[in-house]
């Protein structure tokens, strides 16, 4: 997704009522997590700041910890859910995946070209490399390439940080009204 597509699905999650317009925000200002993933959330991994998801991919023998930061945004849109132990539940039963994926595509409709909720992922991707967030700080954001022996046994740096300010430029780019859509007004000189 590029940044506009990335802003134009901002604007359809804040104007989304109810758990629906939650969820997406959730999914955006948590850095696009995998949504199998971040269904999967528990109670009891929902922190003041942080949400810590449980990534099974790879070849582990027991999930890896992935502690991801929450903005205020993002508090209040978790705050729609109050499903236990399982955080996201529709009545008793847990929000399944493919039931994620159609809320979410139902709410863009056609205001998004070709929309694909697992396309928000490599969206925020990008869109944090253009803001000059390094490599490091998105793969730990995401979740992704920390398999190497580095990252397994060298480097307990948590990287909350980082992740933060990392979610906190997303918001503030999602946020900003791009210069391309200001009119100049040019009038006598005083």
């Amino acid at each position: 997704m590029t940044i506009a597509e990335l802003r134009t699905f901002w604007a359809i999650a804040k104007a989304t009522e109810g758990a629906t317009g939650a969820l997406m925000k959730l999914h955006l200002l948590t850095g696009g997590q995998r949504i199998a993933q971040l269904l999967r959330l528990q109670r009891e991994d929902v922190h003041a700041s942080y949400i810590v998801l449980r990534d099974g991919k790879g070849r582990r023998a027991e999930a890896r910890r992935h502690a991801v930061p929450l903005l205020d945004d993002a508090w209040t849109a978790l705050g729609a859910f109050t499903g236990s132990p399982e955080v996201f539940t529709i009545g008793k039963r847990v929000m399944s995946p493919a039931a994620f994926y159609q809320l979410e595509v139902e709410a863009v409709g056609d205001q998004i070209e070709g929309f694909e909720p697992k396309r928000l992922r490599s969206g925020v991707e990008t869109a944090l490399a253009s803001l000059g967030i390094g490599r490091e700080v998105r793969a730990q954001l995401q979740s992704h390439g920390l398999g190497g022996v580095q990252d397994r046994h060298y480097d307990d740096h948590d990287y909350m940080p980082e992740k933060r300010a990392a979610l906190q430029a997303l918001l503030d780019l999602l946020n900003t009204v791009p210069a391309d859509n200001v009119t100049p007004i040019h009038g006598a000189a005083a």
